[in-house]
């Protein structure tokens, strides 16, 4: 049995940074650091490209992508997308 879809992530950290373009096109997902002080400066980088950040927990994000697949009737996400 392989690993489910969120043991696939395992690295990535609790919160996250969504990096999109302002058209809302995402461009990266990047973990939000630990430090605070690090985690502003980050954000406040991205803001000065242009891009817009939004922090998003981890596994808020995995539970609310299974409620998205159920509801738009994807029954097997092994089979669909090798989601287990």
């Amino acid at each position: 049995m392989g690993l489910t879809f969120q043991q696939q992530f395992y690295h990535i950290g609790d919160a996250v940074f969504l990096v999109t373009c302002h058209n809302g096109v995402p461009k990266a997902i990047v973990e939000k650091p630990d430090d605070d002080t690090v985690a502003l400066r980050l954000k406040s980088c991205f803001n000065k490209a242009g891009y817009k950040v939004v922090v998003l927990d981890f596994d808020e994000l995995i539970l609310n992508g299974y409620q998205i697949l159920k509801e738009i009737g994807i029954e097997d996400r092994r089979k669909e997308f090798g989601i287990y």
